[in-house]
């Protein structure tokens, strides 16, 4: 059954065929009571309380126009499922019966609010079964019944696990007209993104004594709202376009370790009121522990598939137009400290910086629809990414995206480019993660001794990218430049991830023998030293890293890292194992591979520092035998590294995998190469990504023309890849260590201000 519904605040009351004076005997009782063993019947009716507006639809669970009172809510015409338990019912064994409601129609063949029936799940099976008539029975009854996935009973409670994920799909896109009887948003285009109705739960609680109850008589509940949900209106900029990709809701400040989603239990409580002497329900809701990022929602707006006049792809939001999502967050009581809240509600944006909006805790209402309406986007700006996230994340498990051969590398041809863009506008554009390919000129002297012989020393050396010829200070501190500038705008998390490659080498001086691979890797060793003298003026990081190492522990640095070739026989035969060269270290190969990855010396011999491991792909040429013979080879290693992060975050907990996926390269023959090979990788793993719904990292994504620029990136759909790879950041609840630090960066972010709350 489909649960893609438009979601609104509800309440939903089953109501219950009342005794007449003529099922009443003479001494006051009951006529023609229900037995022991008898099922019992359930019949129900919904209507709604809450503030937001939606046209029906005709196949879905629908929610009809506003009214003064609220909004009515209509059953799925296919049937909705609610789970009831009732400890004291003698059948079945578990107490727990899944009750599927069918709605009657109306003369227009619309599903109405009144239910024509009320029935078992599995006809096959025993309903609930009435136990002792003179015990009172109580039932707890929950919706949708998907989410119920076992019962027990405290006293006078159901108790009830559930979840609310972090990443909330919308299933379906709608374009259509705004109703409001607010007249500045009255009547304007919308794109409204239909929420998944599995996670609107809804509870009920009703004691009747089966003495007293008329065979074939309904049983009441009274459902009532149990989620606690954000109605998000975002308004168009207020010229052009903006192209939004994902919303986002986070706990910030004083309480950014709030939980919002993730496992939760629901206890149903019904007690006397003593004045009135009737039941009173409700529910509390407790988060399940876990080490989770849990203050986070995600909303991806994406649509899949080409829906009506919703085109494929990520929404694109006009001047005058609106976007409607909607958020759900696991409900607190009002006498709860998770109540104690501030949220934040930032809108990616494609090409630009995203867009924030803090909210105060008074302007959230539990369990109810808070309408939350955003000031017009403004378009533009730089996407300072990463000081949006948890500063305690772990650093392995960040998705990064990154340019593959980042600067002006060309392919077969000798005049494509991998990268057309400068190192500052991959940058502006959000990619972390660059890639250098470099020669080294290192020089030697040498000195006697009668025992050992010669010994070769390093006295100077000379590390330049291969194709521009700039030096590798320079592009370190053109990245310093950049970080540091984010730093004047208060981006403490932002970081760069710089690879180090192989291309050449040569020696000035004495010769040391060994060849080039020698004089390369000492070449970067005394040069890497050499960096972070006087002060490290360019921000290398240089502390150790290891599996435990966080996002807030690299912000404002640089974090090297060095690809070596042929292991301990080749360059690491050349480095002390007890080095401290200020990088990490992996040995490469081409095609794919899983390695060990060090910190400060490339040998193998390394002993007493943490296991950690280098993932990863890498094929440039497709149709090369000898790197990816075709383009399914190639996709079928993009996937498999993908699938392997997965896997490696779901069975292990050590966050001491790092992963790097090639998404870039060029085709061996045939023109153009690069462009034509960027192309069909970057649509087919945009849509690889969009379909994930697995909580892990993506690691390092190299990518071809890296950038989100009109005449570059965007023609290929560089500039999607690059934000679908940002946006897995906020999307999974991402292991993290214990707060340590007062770190709240950017818990008040501007870039929207104003707006108001309707309730």
């Amino acid at each position: 059954m489909r649960k893609s519904i438009f979601l609104a605040g509800l309440a939903l009351i089953a109501l219950l065929a009342g005794c007449s004076d003529d099922d009443l005997n003479n001494e006051g009782g009951v006529r023609n009571p229900v037995q022991t063993g008898d099922e019992i019947l359930f019949g129900s009716k919904l209507s709604g309380d809450a503030d937001v507006i939606e046209s029906g639809a005709l196949t879905r669970t629908v929610y009809g126009d506003r009214t003064e009172t609220g909004v009515p809510v209509y059953w799925d015409e296919n049937g909705d499922s609610i789970a009831i338990f009732c400890l004291q019912a003698s059948q079945p064994a578990d107490h727990l019966v899944n009750y599927q409601v069918l709605p009657e129609m109306d003369v227009n063949g619309k599903p109405t609010a009144t239910a024509a029936s009320v029935t078992k799940d599995e006809t096959e099976k025993a309903g609930l079964q009435w136990g002792d008539p003179n015990e009172e029975h109580r039932f707890y009854a929950f919706y949708p019944a998907s989410a119920v996935k076992g019962s027990e009973e405290e006293n006078e409670t159901g108790k009830i696990t559930a979840n609310i994920p972090v990443t909330q799909q919308v299933q379906e896109w709608r374009k259509g007209k705004f109703e409001s009887s607010d007249k500045e948003l009255d009547g304007r285009t919308c794109y409204f993104g239909l929420p998944n109705m599995d996670y609107a739960y809804m509870y009920a609680y009703n004691a009747v004594t089966p003495s007293q109850v008329q065979d074939g008589s309904l049983i009441n509940l009274h459902f009532k709202n149990l989620v606690t949900v954000l109605d998000i209106i975002i308004q168009g900029p207020e010229t052009g376009s903006v192209v939004v990709t994902n919303v986002n809701v986070d706990a910030i400040g004083d309480n950014k370790d709030i939980i919002l989603t993730g496992d939760f239990t629901c206890n149903i409580r019904a007690a006397k009121n003593e004045e009135t002497g009737v039941d009173e329900i409700t529910a509390t809701c407790d988060p399940v522990e876990s080490n989770e990022v849990r203050n986070r929602i995600s909303i991806p707006c994406y649509a899949k598939n080409q829906e009506d006049d919703v085109s494929k792809g990520f929404i694109t939001l006009n001047a005058g137009e609106l976007l409607n999502v909607k958020a759900y967050i696991i409900p607190q009581d009002a006498n709860n400290t998770v109540t104690q809240r501030t949220l934040r509600i930032t809108v990616a944006t494609l090409n630009g910086a995203a867009n924030v909006r803090t909210l105060d805790q008074a302007d959230i209402i539990p369990h109810k629809i808070n309408r939350v309406l955003l000031p017009k986007l403004k378009p533009g700006g730089t996407n300072y990414w990463l000081s949006n996230l948890d500063p305690n994340i772990y650093l392995s498990e960040l998705s990064l995206p990154g340019s593959k051969m980042s600067f002006s590398t060309t392919g077969n041809d000798g005049t494509e480019k991998f990268q057309t863009q400068s190192l500052e506008t991959q940058f502006m554009d959000g990619v972390r993660a660059f890639v250098v390919q470099t020669e080294a000129n290192t020089t030697y002297d040498r000195t006697y001794n009668w025992s050992t012989g010669y010994t070769y020393n390093v006295t100077d050396a000379t590390v330049n990218e291969k194709y521009t010829n700039e030096s590798l200070e320079t592009i370190l501190g053109q990245l310093n430049t950049l970080l540091n500038v984010a730093k004047s705008n208060n981006k403490m998390n932002e970081f760069a991830f710089v690879q180090i490659t192989y291309d050449a080498a040569s020696y000035t001086g004495d010769n040391p023998g060994g060849g080039a691979y020698r004089y390369w890797i000492e070449g970067i060793e005394y040069e890497l030293n050499q960096l972070i003298q006087n002060d490290n003026p360019y921000n290398i990081y240089t502390d150790q890293i290891t599996p435990d190492t966080k996002l807030g522990d690299v912000g404002g640095h640089i974090v090297l890292k060095v690809n070596f070739n042929d292991g301990q026989t080749g360059m690491g035969q050349y480095i002390d194992a007890d080095a401290k060269i200020p990088a990490l270290f992996s040995t490469w190969t081409k095609g794919m591979d899983d390695v060990a990855l060090y910190w400060g010396s490339p040998n193998s011999n390394q002993t007493g520092r943490p296991e950690m491991h280098w993932y990863y792909s890498e094929a440039t040429h497709i149709g090369n035998s000898n790197e990816a013979a075709d383009l399914a080879t190639k996709k079928n290693q993009i996937s498999t590294v993908f699938q392997e992060s997965v896997d490696k975050y779901i069975n292990g907990t050590g966050h001491n995998y790092w992963f790097m996926n090639d998404v870039g390269g060029c085709y061996s023959e045939g023109s153009p190469t690069i462009p034509k090979l960027t192309e069909d990788l970057n649509n087919y793993a945009v849509e690889l990504l969009q379909d994930r719904t697995q909580n892990a990292s993506l690691g390092i994504v190299l990518l071809n023309y890296a950038d989100k620029q009109a005449d570059s990136g965007a023609l290929y759909q560089s500039d999607w890849l690059i934000q679908t790879i940002i946006d897995n950041n906020f999307k999974f609840a991402l292991r993290k260590a214990s707060d340590t630090t007062n770190n709240t960066t950017n818990s008040d972010a501007s870039y929207i201000s104003g707006g108001s709350v309707i309730k």
